[in-house]
C-alpha cells in the first residue's frame, strides 16, 4: 500500500501543517470522529495514520507530503520525540545512525551511558559502537562517567549523538 500512496493522493485525504506537524482529514465526517486530527500515539510514542485500511506512520507520511516521495531508508526524529513530526525535526538517515539517537537509558543510573559498579564503589561509563560496547572508565561520580560517555557520543556520532 504505501508504495501505491503518493502525494497527490494524500493531499485529497489530509492537511498536513509542517510547523505543526499535525495531520487533519479533509473529509469532515471522518474529522468530527477525531476533533480534525488524523492518527493515534502508538505504545512506542510514533503517530499511526490508517489511509484504506494501512495504518502508516505519521513522520513517513510527513515526508511523502513534503518531498513527495517516501524516504529511501530511515527517518530520524531530531529532538527524539516520536511524535513531533514537523518537518524541520526530521531527517533520512541510515539505520545505524538512527540507533545511535536513541535514547533508552538502561542500567543502575537515569543517565544514559553509565551504570554502577558495586566491586568498586565507582561508576562505569560506556558506549556501543556499531554494535561493540567499548569500556570509557570509572569515575568517582555518576556525573563524571556521564562527561565521559557524552564527550565520547559527540566524537563518535556527531549531530546523531543523545545524550540522556
Amino acid at each position: 500500500m504505501s508504495e501505491e500512496l503518493t502525494q497527490t493522493y494524500l493531499k485529497t485525504i489530509l492537511n498536513y501543517d509542517p510547523l505543526t506537524g499535525l495531520f487533519s482529514w479533509l473529509d469532515r465526517s471522518r474529522a468530527t470522529k477525531s476533533k480534525g486530527f488524523a492518527g493515534t500515539v502508538t505504545k512506542n510514542g510514533y503517530i499511526n495514520i490508517c489511509i484504506n485500511g494501512k495504518y502508516l506512520k505519521a513522520h513517513r507520511l510527513a515526508w511523502l507530503y513534503v518531498h513527495g516521495c517516501f524516504p529511501p531508508a530511515f527517518l530520524d526524529h531530531i529532538n527524539g520525540i516520536r511524535s513531533d513530526n514537523r518537518i524541520e525535526n526530521l531527517r533520512e538517515c541510515d539505520r545505524m545512525s538512527n540507533q545511535r539517537n536513541s535514547s533508552s537509558i538502561k542500567g543502575t543510573s537515569s543517565l544514559k551511558g553509565v551504570s554502577y559498579y558495586a566491586k568498586s564503589g565507582k561508576w562505569t561509563a560506556g558506549i556501543r559502537i556499531n554494535g561493540k560496547y567499548k569500556y570509557l572508565g570509572r569515575y568517582k561520580t555518576q556525573e563524571e562517567a556521564h562527561a565521559m560517555y557524552c564527550f565520547a557520543a559527540w566524537r563518535f556520532f556527531g549531530e546523531f549523538a543523545r545524550y540522556n
